[in-house]
C-alpha cells in the first residue's frame, strides 16, 4: 500500500469493506487468493457476459474464472522487487532510459517466462476499460474510456485509443508533473 502505484487501493478497500469481507473467510482462504477472487468477481460483474439471474451461468466470465481457479497462493510480508514497476504515465509509451515501456515492464519482466507475453500485456492494458482515475488517488482525472462504458469490461478502451481524438492536457490541477491526454 506504500507504493505510489497502489495509492488508490486503500480508499477502495475501505469503501467496499474488503477487510470485513476477508474476516469472514480468512480461515478458509489465503489473503492473496482472496484478492484474486474479489478481482475476478469484479471483472465478471463488469463483463458483457454478466448474467444477473445466474452469476455462474454457462459461458460467463464468472464461470470461466470459477472453473479455472487455482488455490494456494502464499502471502509475503515484503516484496521489494515488485515496487515501482508499473509504467509511469509521464513517460507515455517509453520506459526507463528510453526503452519501450510496455515491452520492458510487462513482456521482458512480469510475463518474462510466458509464451504469450504480448497477449497478457494487451489483457492487462485492457483493464483500463473499467473505471477511471481521480485527482485524490492518482493525480490524474477522468475515465479511460467513455463514461457509458467505464463500468463494463469490454474493448472500448482500445477503440478509444484508435478512434477518438486526443489532445494534451498539461499541468493537471496545477501540477506540472502530471500531464494527460
Amino acid at each position: 500500500m506504500q507504493d505510489d502505484d497502489n495509492i488508490g487501493l486503500q480508499v477502495c478497500m475501505e469503501k467496499f469493506d474488503v477487510p470485513g469481507l476477508y474476516d469472514k473467510v480468512k480461515h478458509k482462504v489465503s489473503l492473496v487468493d482472496f484478492f484474486v477472487i474479489i478481482a475476478e468477481v469484479a471483472s465478471a460483474r463488469a463483463s458483457n457476459s454478466y448474467n444477473e439471474a445466474d452469476f455462474f451461468a454457462a459461458g460467463t466470465l464468472a464461470q470461466k474464472f470459477r472453473d479455472g481457479f487455482k488455490y494456494g497462493r502464499r502471502q509475503r510480508k515484503t516484496c521489494h522487487w515488485n515496487t515501482h514497476r508499473m509504467p509511469n504515465p509521464e513517460h507515455g509509451c517509453n520506459g526507463a532510459d528510453g526503452h519501450p515501456g510496455l515491452k520492458q515492464i510487462f513482456v521482458d519482466n512480469i510475463y518474462k517466462d510466458h509464451k504469450q507475453g504480448w497477449m497478457l500485456t494487451a489483457a492487462i492494458s485492457g483493464a483500463h476499460t473499467v473505471g477511471k482515475v481521480s485527482l485524490d488517488t492518482a493525480g490524474y482525472n477522468g475515465h479511460w474510456s467513455d463514461e457509458h462504458n467505464s463500468g463494463k469490461f469490454n474493448n472500448d478502451y482500445f477503440k478509444s485509443l484508435i478512434m477518438k481524438g486526443w489532445i494534451p492536457e498539461p499541468s493537471i490541477n496545477g501540477n506540472s508533473n502530471k500531464n494527460q491526454w
